[in-house]
């Protein structure tokens, strides 16, 4: 049986599936952003919200950076140390970026913390399908799965994706 037109755009092809596990990835990240949002829009900086909310999205699918690379897939960037070391990264760059550019040395420490913060969602939403991660390798071995939902579950993740801009939406707007 095939699929509706409807279908087709909101799922799309099958070939696009890494697509489908981005934006799972992007929606759980912004629904965890809002409530910074919305506290940067209410101190009077509705840029730094945009830019924090573009950042946040980015880093999202960062750990997906190993099905590029040579190294197992959730290995060693699908861990709180990645996660930190992202946030490292993005820390510095700021601060290099505030050196430059006059901007104020206090959004190191935001951006940091952005950064961080949505590769840990990106780790944490792994950890809710059945292959699971390692988020503390290698320290530890142990193995963490909430064993919820596949990953290239497609509603799921539109469903995600949906929520979390509609939340961040909403927090920025109203």
């Amino acid at each position: 049986m095939g699929s509706t037109p409807t279908e087709s755009f909101i799922l799309g092809p099958a070939e696009l599936t890494s697509t489908v596990y981005q934006l799972g990835h992007y929606g759980i990240a912004l629904l965890c952003y809002a409530p910074v949002a919305r506290l940067l829009v209410e101190a009077g900086e509705p840029q730094a919200a945009l830019c924090g909310g573009l950042l946040v999205a980015g880093a999202a699918v960062v750990p997906d950076c190993d099905e590029h690379l040579p190294i197992p897939h959730r290995g060693p960037t699908h861990t709180v140390w990645f996660a930190a070391a992202v946030g490292l990264v993005v820390a510095g760059t700021v601060a290099a970026l505030s050196a430059i550019t006059g901007l104020r040395f206090h959004w190191t420490l935001v951006g940091g913390l952005l950064a961080a913060g949505a590769v840990f969602t990106h780790v944490a939403a792994d950890a809710a399908t059945p292959m699971g991660i390692r988020p503390f390798a290698p320290l530890s071995d142990r193995h963490v799965t909430l064993d919820l939902v596949a990953s290239n579950h497609r509603t799921t993740n539109a469903g995600l994706f949906l929520l979390g801009g509609a939340t961040v939406a909403i927090a920025t707007v109203i």
